[in-house]
């Protein structure tokens, strides 16, 4: 990195504008008017350690399609992380139809699916609850990205899946 770098990062249902800064001491990262050094130092496939200012914290990782869950001190969240002028491009692109398409949930990790709770045919908003997963001691909620209808679940209580592994299909709802 040469020089900063914006970001927008969403967490759960908030989101930050994020400039990443290299200075001759470091790392900073400023949100709003807050500004602090930072580091990242990658340690397995799905942990690394976090330094912000003097505190270094143990992060997990686990990547799903389109976002990253993230578990810090206890707490999990789905997080995205785009840079600022990728989505200044997008913007002055034409819109696409996304919500015709159909979307794979697919496991953020290898686990143990723990609960399924839609059915085929099944109505979901976005953000309802679709399966849980276990993982790494934790358990991770696996949410619906939009509305949609389920077409298809390809796990049961008690399996055992992989990276990767197909669980849930959404279709648009009837009608669109």
């Amino acid at each position: 990195m040469s020089g900063p770098v914006s970001y927008r990062v969403t967490v759960g249902e908030q989101e930050f504008d994020v400039t990443v800064e290299p200075t001759e001491h470091g790392l900073v990262a400023r949100v709003g008017d807050h500004e602090q050094r930072v580091a990242w130092q990658a340690r397995e496939a799905h942990a690394a350690a976090l330094t912000v200012d003097e505190r270094t914290r143990e992060v997990l990782l686990a990547e799903a399609a389109d976002a990253t869950w993230v578990a810090l001190d206890g707490h999990q969240a789905e997080a995205r992380v785009v840079e600022a002028r990728a989505l200044r491009l997008a913007a002055s692109l034409p819109r696409r139809a996304a919500q015709s398409e159909r979307v794979e949930l697919r496991a953020p990790m290898p686990g143990r699916v723990v609960a399924v709770r839609v059915a085929p045919g099944d109505v979901v908003e976005r953000n309802a609850l679709v399966a849980i997963l276990e993982a790494m001691k934790m358990e991770n909620e696996l949410r619906a990205p939009r509305p949609g209808r389920v077409a298809d679940v390809r796990v049961a209580e008690g399996d055992t899946v992989e990276h990767g592994a197909l669980l849930v299909v959404l279709e648009p709802p009837s009608g669109e």
